[in-house]
């Protein structure tokens, strides 16, 4: 070990001294302390007073900045306090790209006692954000997720249902590794930012679940994120492990969690913006699918009102049209913090307003809009949710608006999500009650065949093991279309398509080729709402298609083992333009559980390892 002086070119080797045995470790990090004033410098280990090694420099300046050399991990800017006891000792890396747990470690090879009952695992994160933490044991069929900086929260889902959320603002960098401590035993489960454990960040009940496996993943929209675990402090060897514990084989998971009371949910929805609302993600220019102001806005008189949040880099578009398919002339685009500009086109690129405000978004957290539009003063004004002006013009020959839809910027890397709807203001017509009740989404209208709007899987539906399923209802003359991927943005061609009802057949599609085919006339109707489902089996590498109320699939498809099959975790929904326009729905999940029940038992999901997503009308 040394310490040199630079100076340009040039380098002047000033004190230098046999680097104490094992003062390094690839297995594990460890914690030293650097001293730099005028004339002197020294570093030394952490929580020891006494140096290693300085040196003297009479023409040295205290510093003004540091910067690190050596193709290895750092992580800097810690507490002046002592490492921490016992040491950290991280001794796994790894980087995740995607949302797959398939790579897990056993909960003992991560976990530290902390005495009685407690026991805790300590890890470190580098990323902007969406970074995920799952513990599986058992029942096998449950886990608990934990979600760090998703849309500005830290929150904990036991399967599909989340259970608390709290505010996380800067608890992610893409600069430095932040330490996070879950701690947890029979009846609890804790989140702690950092390693002191007075306070967390988030607490929930665990129900009858035994912890036995750990798996660490991402969002691929959100960027690499790093992962330093293994946390159990410096350990020289492992004792060897017996085989984990079996879940036994009639094992059932217990209830899930008792419904929040009015009031609390209430509560629940005005803190937290992963109950209840619309979200969507776009990564591309492309307006395909759209929303119903009046569903998902308020309506007060000749005024629409819209509150949205989004999380994108720049350049996201909001389109503003008075019908399905738009007419050219009745058409507002509303393009945000396009290089430091929001513009508003009226019809085909007229621009009629423009002004010079930046930094309106952000790709690390959500930022709230307000869009009004009075049809009768033709005055449409949109500002931040904390009522900065951004934007405002004056029609002189108003027309109403009816629906909306989103989309990112042209430029590459512009994933955005969008988050519109929510609840907790007063509902804008009666149909609004039973849809809360029911807890389906709103319509979703198509009208032309692009993917460029994705829902999550995870969110609209429940997923509770291997194999996965989708009720999705659909009002269209024909040709219905059913994108599956995996991650986002996807590939040219669908990792899986279901088409329903092109001239007479349903099919399915993999990545361009069609895999599996069948002729059934008349499967779509444009007067009512017709309800299939689609149904991945991880196991046995199928995709069946078939029809609400009856068990047998309309079209299957076995994949080859070479195939390429992960997990969908996100669908998009399209009608092809020949045929008009389709309306969708999807997500029913409500508390009466009326229909999600009985649709449950006509296609014989008796057992807890099924994904659901149940969709009414």
């Amino acid at each position: 070990m040394r310490i040199d002086r630079e100076e340009g070119d040039q380098q002047q080797n000033l004190r230098a001294h046999v680097a104490p045995h094992n003062l390094l470790s690839d297995t594990a990090i460890r914690y030293f302390w650097v001293s730099a004033k005028d004339g002197t410098v020294a570093f030394g280990r952490a929580g020891e007073e006494e140096a290693l090694l300085n040196a003297t420099d009479p023409d040295f300046k205290r510093p003004k900045a540091v910067s690190f050399r050596s193709n290895t991990l750092w992580v800097h800017s810690c507490s002046l306090s002592a490492s921490p006891s016992p040491p950290l000792g991280c001794s796994r890396a790894r980087v995740s790209t995607r949302y797959d747990f398939s790579d897990t470690s056993d909960i003992r090879d991560e976990e530290v006692e902390l005495g009685g009952e407690n026991k805790a695992v300590r890890f470190m994160v580098r990323g902007t954000r969406d970074a995920y933490v799952r513990l599986r044991g058992i029942p096998g069929a449950v886990y608990y997720e934990i979600d760090l900086n998703f849309v500005n929260k830290i929150a904990i889902q036991r399967i599909a249902a989340y259970l608390g959320s709290t505010a996380c603002n800067n608890c992610l960098s893409a600069h430095e590794f932040r330490l996070f401590t879950v701690v947890y035993n029979s009846t609890d489960l804790e989140v702690f930012e950092g390693a002191e454990l007075a306070e967390p960040a988030l607490s929930v009940k665990l129900m009858s679940f035994k912890v036995t496996s750990i798996s660490f993943a991402s969002m691929s929209s959100g960027g690499n994120v790093y992962w330093l675990h293994g946390c159990q402090g410096e350990r020289t060897q492992r004792t060897p492990r017996a085989p984990p514990e079996a879940a036994p084989p009639d094992s059932l998971p217990p209830p899930l969690p008792v419904p929040l009371s009015p009031q609390a949910r209430a509560e629940a929805l005005k803190s937290s913006l992963l109950v209840g609302c619309r979200m969507v993600h776009t990564f591309k220019y492309r307006f395909d699918s759209y929303f119903s102001l009046h569903e998902e806005g308020l309506v007060s008189g000749s005024t629409v009102v819209l509150p949205f949040r989004v999380l994108g880099r720049k350049d996201v578009h909001l389109q503003l049209v008075s019908s399905i398919p738009p007419v050219p002339e009745e058409v507002y685009e509303m393009d945000i913090d396009f290089y430091n500009r929001t513009n508003l086109d009226r019809g085909k690129e007229q621009k009629v307003s423009s002004s010079l405000l930046g930094n309106l978004l952000s790709p690390t957290e959500l930022r709230g809009f307000v869009l009004e539009h009075d049809v009768v003063t033709g005055v449409i004004n949109i500002t931040t949710e904390d009522g900065r002006a951004v934007l405002a013009w004056r029609d002189p020959h108003p027309f109403a608006l009816r629906y909306f839809s989103i989309c990112s910027g042209s430029s590459a890397g512009n994933d955005t999500t969008w988050v519109f709807g929510c609840p907790g203001y007063p509902p804008s017509r009666p149909s609004e009650a039973a849809r809360i009740k029911s807890g389906c989404s709103r319509p979703l209208h198509t009208f032309s065949y692009a993917h460029s709007q994705f829902l999550s899987v995870e969110r609209e539906g429940v997923v509770t093991g291997n194999q996965r399923e989708l009720f999705l209802y659909l009002r269209a003359k024909a040709s219905g279309h059913i994108r599956l991927e995996t991650m986002l943005p996807p590939a040219y061609d669908a990792l899986f398509e279901v088409d329903l009802s092109h001239e007479g057949s349903t099919n399915i599609d993999s990545l361009g080729k069609r895999v599996a085919s069948a002729s059934v006339p008349g499967l779509l109707s444009e007067r009512e709402q017709r309800g299939f489902w689609v149904r991945q089996d991880l196991d046995q590498r199928r995709i069946d298609v078939g029809r609400v109320g009856v068990a047998d699939p309309i079209v299957s498809w076995a994949a080859p083992p070479a195939a390429k099959f992960p997990p969908v975790r996100f669908f998009s929904l399209a009608t092809s333009k020949s045929v008009g326009n389709g309306t969708w729905y999807y997500g029913c999940k409500g508390e009466s559980g009326g229909v999600w029940r009985a649709e449950q038992r006509w296609v014989g999901l008796g057992t807890p390892s099924a994904f659901q997503m149940f969709v009414c009308h």
